[in-house]
C-alpha cells in the first residue's frame, strides 16, 4: 500500500474531520427544530452526546482501520502508551509517603492533600487493583447521584438517557483514560454543592477545604459563601485548608521545610515545562488559545520553526497581557456572582468556568468539572429563554470536539471548548439583563436556596 504523505494524511482527517463537524452541526439544527415541551432537557442533551459520540468513534475508526494513520488521528483520546499514567506515576511518587523528595524518576508537583490521598491508594500493594479501587469510588458516586438525581424513573427512555450522559460524554472518558485526580475532586466539589444547597454550610466548607488543598483552582467556590453572606464558613474553610495543608506536608519524610521547599521546587519544574512547547494539547484555557495564534504568527510570519524559540516569543508577549486579562475577567465574574446572578446553577457554572478558562493549563478532563452546574440546570424547572441554547451548548461542550488537527496532536477544539464556555456565559448574562428588563422574576426550583 502507498505511503501516506503529510499532504495526504492532513487531506484524509480534513474530510473526515469535515463530515463529523457537518453531521454534529445537523444533529444541533434537529434538536433546535424538535425542542418542545415533548422532548425534556435531558433528552435532547442525551441525543446530542450520543450522535456526537458515535460519529467520533466511527470517525477515528475509519481513519484508524483503514486510512491506517496512528495516534492522534485514531483516537479522541491521549495515545495508548500513556492510559492511566496519571494515576500511575502519582501513586508511585507517593508510595514511600515521600512524595517530592522521592527518587521516582517524576516527583509530586501536587498540593500536600493530594499526595497524601493518592497514598492511602498506594498503600493497596497491586498498583492495578488500586486503580480499580480509585475508578470504582469515582464510578460508584457519580452514577449513584445522576440516577438519582436526573433518572430516578425506570422507564427505557430514562435508562437510555442514563447511560449515554452517565457513561459516554468526553470529560469523563478522557479523565478515565487519564485516571487523573480530577475525578475525586469532582466528587469532592459535587458534594460541596449538594450541601450548600441542603444549607448545611459547615459540612460544605469542609469538603470545600478537602478540594482546595489538593489543588487550588476549587477555591472560587467560596465565593458562593460570601454571596450568602455566610462568613463564619469562609473562615472555617480557609482555616481548614492551612490545617490540612501543614498536617500533610509534616508527614512526609525529611520534615517540613524540606518538603515545603521540595513542592515549591516542583511546582516551578511543572510551570517550565507546560510555558515551553508542551501544555497546548488537549488545553482548553484562554491562555492555550493565544498561544497557539502567537505560536502561528512566529511560525507563519516570521519564519521561525524551532518550536522552543517560538514559545518563548510568545509566552514574552503574553506574560504581563495575560495576567491583567485574567485579573479582569475574574472580577467581572466574581461580581456577576456575588451582585446579580441568583441561579444556582448559573453561579456554578461562571465560577466554574474561571477555573477552567482562566489558568495557563487547562487539560480537557478539567471539563468534568461543568457536569455539576449542567446536572443542577437539568433538575432545575424554572423558565428559562434560552433554555434550548444552554442545552445545545452544553451538549457540545460533552462531545469530541476534535475535528481537525492544526499541527502534531494539538487540535481545533482548543478553540471550540473556550469559544462555547465563553458564548454559553455571554448567554448567562444576557438573559439575566433581559429578565430585569422585562421585570421577569428570576423563578428558582424549590430545592435551590441560593438567593431565594
Amino acid at each position: 500500500m502507498e505511503t501516506l504523505t503529510i499532504d495526504n494524511i492532513f487531506l484524509t482527517q480534513a474530510i473526515w474531520g469535515i463530515l463529523h463537524l457537518g453531521c454534529v452541526i445537523a444533529t444541533v439544527v434537529y434538536c433546535c427544530r424538535a425542542a418542545n415541551k415533548r422532548y425534556s432537557k435531558s433528552s435532547m442533551l442525551a441525543f446530542i452526546v450520543m450522535i456526537g459520540f458515535v460519529l467520533s468513534v466511527f470517525k477515528h475508526y475509519i481513519l484508524g482501520a483503514y486510512a491506517h494513520l496512528s495516534y492522534p488521528y485514531n483516537t479522541f483520546l491521549v495515545t495508548p502508551d500513556e492510559r492511566f499514567s496519571d494515576f500511575f506515576n502519582i501513586i508511585r511518587a507517593c508510595k514511600d509517603n515521600n512524595p517530592y523528595l522521592t527518587s521516582y524518576w517524576i516527583k509530586s508537583n501536587f498540593f500536600p492533600a493530594a499526595n497524601t490521598y493518592f497514598y492511602v491508594f498506594g498503600l493497596i500493594s497491586n498498583e492495578w487493583l488500586s486503580l480499580g479501587t480509585y475508578t470504582c469510588v469515582f464510578l460508584a458516586v457519580y452514577w449513584s447521584y445522576i440516577k438519582k438525581n436526573l433518572f430516578p424513573l425506570n422507564s427505557l427512555d430514562s435508562i437510555r438517557d442514563f447511560i449515554i450522559i452517565a457513561c459516554l460524554t468526553y470529560p469523563v472518558l478522557f479523565s478515565l483514560d487519564r485516571a487523573n485526580l480530577e475525578m475525586h475532586l469532582f466528587l469532592l466539589i459535587l458534594g460541596f454543592v449538594v450541601l450548600f444547597q441542603k444549607e448545611r454550610f459547615v459540612l460544605s466548607s469542609l469538603l470545600l477545604s478537602f478540594a482546595i488543598a489538593m489543588k487550588l483552582f476549587p477555591g472560587v467556590f467560596i465565593f458562593l459563601f460570601i454571596k450568602e453572606k455566610k462568613y463564619k464558613e469562609v473562615a472555617y474553610t480557609i482555616a481548614a485548608t492551612f490545617c490540612i495543608f501543614v498536617f500533610s506536608l509534616m508527614s512526609y519524610q525529611g520534615g517540613f521545610a524540606a518538603n515545603l521547599q521540595g513542592m515549591l521546587s516542583a511546582l516551578q519544574g511543572y510551570n517550565q515545562i507546560i510555558s515551553g512547547s508542551h501544555g497546548l494539547q488537549h488545553n482548553v484555557s484562554y491562555y492555550g488559545v493565544l498561544k497557539i495564534i502567537t505560536s502561528g504568527y512566529y511560525y507563519v510570519f516570521q519564519g521561525i520553526h524551532d518550536a522552543r524559540t517560538v514559545s518563548l516569543l510568545a509566552n514574552g508577549v503574553l506574560k504581563i497581557p495575560y495576567m491583567i486579562l485574567v485579573v479582569l475577567l475574574f472580577a467581572f465574574i466574581v461580581l456577576r456572582v456575588l451582585k446579580y446572578e441568583q441561579t444556582l446553577w448559573k453561579n456554578v457554572y461562571l465560577l466554574s468556568a474561571t477555573m477552567i478558562l482562566l489558568p495557563h493549563v487547562s487539560y480537557d478532563y478539567r471539563l468534568i468539572h461543568l457536569l455539576i452546574p449542567i446536572i443542577l440546570f437539568l433538575k432545575d424547572d424554572s423558565w428559562t429563554p434560552f433554555r434550548n441554547r444552554y442545552v445545545v451548548l452544553f451538549g457540545i461542550m460533552l462531545i469530541p470536539n476534535n475535528y481537525l488537527y492544526i499541527r502534531g496532536d494539538i487540535s481545533i477544539a482548543v478553540f471550540v471548548f473556550p469559544i462555547i464556555m465563553t458564548v454559553l456565559a455571554i448567554f448567562i448574562i444576557m438573559e439575566s439583563r433581559c429578565q430585569q428588563e422585562l421585570n421577569i422574576p428570576i423563578m428558582e426550583h424549590s430545592d435551590f436556596k441560593i438567593g431565594a
